[in-house]
């Protein structure tokens, strides 16, 4: 199942551009720095492992485990709301999030779908009897892991549909951790997983795939990237 969510043609404003021609252009526009820490991030992009929020309240502790997913090279970040509550925080996510393919779902529904048409176990995150430690789930499956609400936990609907709940296992006389506390941990213990038990390393994209969301994040880089495409292509007589 693939779940690479790009192919090599992208629309660009009116125009319909391969990611070859993305990267020639707004590689003459973007500084050497900006180019550099893309080139460094790439090996580590993985789809094979995504994060889900499910109803959580506060709007802070979404954009934390925004953060810390793309700091883990999380690339798709999935966020089930009941309501229209939640937005990003740009103080928070230190604009990470434009670095992320961020999916909105008004109940878990759709989202549960989405997963499972692209191959991934769901592992909820949950505080109760038939829970398994963490480092028991194989998180070389394509792994959607799931992070609940504040204070109720991942919602019954989405529980039922988990194939897996997990804890954190605690030294300490707290019983858990605070949520983007917790996903902090669970996503470095994944990408470390996943880094001891796969060849490739947790980054596992393929060497199109790299190019390709390169390209991707090329236009993520300027605001402007559609004009500066759109002109150029002009000047070419394309």
């Amino acid at each position: 199942m693939n779940r690479f969510p790009y192919n090599t043609m992208f629309e660009v404003g009116e125009r319909l551009v391969d990611h070859h021609t993305i990267t020639r252009i707004m590689g003459n526009h973007l500084s050497e720095k900006r180019q550099g820490a893309i080139e460094h991030v790439l090996p580590e992009r993985t789809f094979s492992i995504t994060a889900v929020c499910d109803n959580i309240y506060d709007v802070g502790n979404v954009a934390a485990v925004m953060r810390s997913a793309e700091a883990m090279g999380i690339q798709s970040f999935h966020v089930i709301t009941r309501n229209d509550r939640v937005k990003t925080s740009k103080r928070i996510t230190a604009g990470t999030d434009k670095w992320l393919d961020i999916n909105r779902w008004d109940g878990p529904a759709g989202c549960v779908s989405h997963l499972r048409e692209r191959g991934y176990q769901i592992v909820a995150t949950q505080l109760s009897d038939d829970c398994v430690s963490i480092d028991e789930i194989d998180f070389t499956r394509p792994t959607a892991i799931v992070f609940g609400n504040e204070h109720a936990g991942v919602s019954p609907d989405l529980l039922e549909e988990a194939d897996a709940r997990c804890i954190i296992p605690m030294r300490g006389f707290a019983e858990s951790f605070n949520i983007s506390v917790a996903a902090a941990v669970a996503f470095y213990h994944i990408a470390s997983a996943r880094d001891e038990a796969l060849e490739s390393g947790h980054g596992d994209l393929t060497e199109l795939e790299r190019d390709i969301l390169r390209a991707e994040l090329f236009l993520r880089a300027s605001k402007t990237s559609a004009s500066i495409i759109d002109a150029k292509l002009s000047e070419e007589g394309l």
